[in-house]
């Protein structure tokens, strides 16, 4: 009782009950149902958004793309080593290459892809007799050299097949994922198809007169190179043609007689080497005449690779040692360095300012001046060296993939090179110039 509650009249008033309280089970179930509602809003405005982003940027965001971009969302915490052993069906015949860091082996069988996990994630069969396998920034190419057929893939499926009328004679990819076809067609002895990367024909040109041998496009996919030749008067005469995929007429147009034609490729945007019997020249597209030539007239040519703006010559060597020799060279046809080795090369590929040399049993990296070798004795199935993004290089075996750092290795050591007018007999891929 209060002190002054003998003066209040007031009674204290009752709190009225609450009407409606909802029991336990109804408050789960109503916000159970908020739940449910906030969710169908969250996808509904997910699938409005993905709609949008076909409708306004259908060019950029294509099923295509978000079907590769899936491949890349991990759920669970991973860390991916990338490529260190993927194993595939034992064949001499397969050849391999990488995109976006996936194994793509293609033979006469079909095509498979794996991943860096070394899971299948693609095959696709059918029957080649002489499959090559071309792969660019944005899908991978197959086709059968003399046959009619050309697929397109990227990562998970099979995105176009071409049926040409008639025989595929080669094809050439581009950085941006345009590639052009070496074929023919009625009343001309050669045509070249340029299709964009979508597999939708963006060029054609027709040739009567000549047969087309070499394409090269350049790395935005807006300039064409063709090495060809013709017969006038009874002598062999090679064409070489720089075309803009944007106007009819060609840039430029040179023409040698009596030279058989080899290969043709761009090195940078503006030069591009072309190979022949005789010469190796280097062109720039703003100039009329080769700016630098590589006489081969007094040698023996066995292969040549066109990397980027180094070219690797391999000649026979001299007498009937059954040696390779190995020149270096850059841009402007300057010698880097000469290696002589005692064998045939069987493969080369340039990272960095590394050059990295394949023998049967044997792969030998080149340090950048040429002085130092580094030897490592690999396996007898190795068929090709690839290099990752990374410039990392892989060894493609006949059944597998691996690092060339986990190559089992009994020799792994540096050696001096010794100039060629200089020769010793010690000197090869398995000894060591002994100390003088």
């Amino acid at each position: 009782m209060g002190a002054f509650s003998v003066f209040s009249d007031r009674k204290r008033k009752k709190q009225k009950p609450i009407e409606n309280t909802p029991t336990v089970a109804q408050y789960y179930e109503i916000r159970a149902r908020r739940v449910s509602m906030a969710r169908w809003l969250c996808m509904l405005c997910t699938v409005l958004l993905v709609v949008y982003g076909f409708a306004v940027h259908g060019d950029e965001l294509t099923v295509d793309n978000f079907r590769y971009m899936l491949k890349f969302v991990e759920f669970a915490e991973k860390e991916s080593e990338g490529v260190s052993l993927v194993t595939f069906d034992y064949g001499e015949e397969n050849r391999g290459a990488l995109y976006k860091g996936d194994v793509v082996v293609l033979n006469k069988s079909g095509l498979s892809i794996y991943s860096e996990e070394a899971d299948r994630v693609l095959n696709v069969a059918f029957r080649m007799e002489d499959p090559r396998l071309a792969v660019s920034g944005t899908g991978i190419l197959a086709y059968d050299l003399g046959g009619y057929e050309v697929r397109m893939f990227n990562s998970y499926s099979q995105l176009a097949l071409l049926s040409m009328s008639y025989p595929v004679y080669g094809l050439c990819v581009s950085d941006a994922g345009n590639f052009a076809v070496i074929t023919s067609e009625k009343n001309y002895r050669t045509s070249v198809i340029v299709y964009d990367q979508y597999a939708k024909e963006r060029y054609h040109r027709a040739l009567s007169t000549a047969f087309v041998d070499q394409v090269s496009l350049s790395s935005d996919g807006e300039k064409l190179l063709t090495l060809g030749h013709s017969s006038k008067g009874g002598s062999l005469v090679t064409t070489v043609q720089c075309c803009s995929l944007k106007q009819e007429d060609p840039l430029q147009t040179f023409t040698y007689t009596g030279e058989l034609p080899l290969k043709v490729s761009w090195m940078t945007d503006h030069t591009y080497a072309v190979l022949t019997g005789e010469a190796l020249r280097v062109f720039d597209t703003e100039k009329e005449d080769p700016v630098a030539t590589y006489s081969l007239a007094d040698v023996s040519l066995q292969n040549c690779e066109i990397i980027g703006d180094r070219i690797l010559l391999v000649l026979s060597a001299e007498g009937l040692s059954g040696g390779t020799v190995l020149h270096a060279l850059d841009g402007g046809l300057n010698t880097l360095f000469t290696a002589s080795f005692e064998g045939s090369i069987e493969d080369l590929e340039s990272i960095g300012n590394e050059t990295y040399v394949l023998m049967m049993g044997v792969v030998t990296k080149l340090s950048a001046d040429g002085k130092t070798r580094t030897l490592t004795e690999v396996s007898k199935d190795v068929l090709s060296i690839l290099k990752t993004a990374e410039g990392e290089p892989l060894l493609f075996e006949k059944s597998r993939v691996l690092r060339l750092a986990d190559a089992t290795a009994d020799q792994n050591r540096a050696e001096e090179f010794l100039p060629l007018d200089e020769p010793d007999e010690t000197t090869s891929v398995l000894s060591v110039p002994p100390e003088e």
